[in-house]
């Protein structure tokens, strides 16, 4: 592992508002124990249960408000296995001007390749986290993950359509994400 824990630690004490992008139980261990909102890419959906109280979603083009609003609003961006693609973050400079970026790759080229790394780590993820996790790390968030939290819990509740004779589509993954809570994976086949 090829990391400065003492340029990384004093990162993550020293923050109000931070988020997780996450592209694993490690990553899961993490958020909680810091109490910090996870947002995901595309490529990333499922690290974190749909139904967690953590999870703002999908950030992006294609992504959902409470994600969005986090990353557009956080002071300090955990990037954890995952690039930073167009789609996902439109305007990178506009995120690198008001939080500082710690980047988690195992590939040195994805750090730092769209949005710049204030803490750039390389090593393989599940290691990195494993080794923060043994770390005493208090963090002052609460303010802010209870303001997503909120956030998350305002847009489920607009995800369900006021009819009862049908089932839309968010109401539907919804549905299947807390049934579904508790299962690792989920495979869909289509014919």
């Amino acid at each position: 592992i090829q990391v400065r824990f003492p340029d990384l630690i004093p990162n993550i004490v020293d923050v109000r508002q931070p988020m997780e992008v996450a592209a694993m139980i490690a990553r899961k261990e993490f958020a909680k124990k810091h109490s910090i909102p996870v947002v995901t890419t595309m490529m990333g959906l499922g690290v974190i249960p749909t139904m967690d109280e953590l999870n703002a979603g999908m950030i992006g083009q294609f992504g959902n408000s409470p994600a969005n609003y986090a990353l557009n609003n956080t002071d300090t961006l955990i990037i954890i296995g995952a690039r930073v693609a167009d789609r996902a973050v439109m305007k990178p400079d506009k995120v690198s001007a008001h939080s500082k970026t710690i980047h988690i790759d195992i590939d040195p080229a994805e750090i730092g390749k769209n949005m710049e790394a204030m803490v750039p780590v390389v090593g393989d993820v599940k290691l990195v986290l494993e080794k923060l996790l043994e770390e005493d790390i208090t963090t002052d968030c609460a303010d802010w993950t209870n303001e997503i939290k909120d956030r998350i819990q305002e847009s489920r509740a607009r995800a369900i359509p006021p009819r009862t004779d049908s089932i839309g589509p968010k109401k539907l993954m919804l549905e299947i994400g807390s049934t579904a809570a508790g299962f690792e994976k989920i495979a869909v086949g289509l014919f």
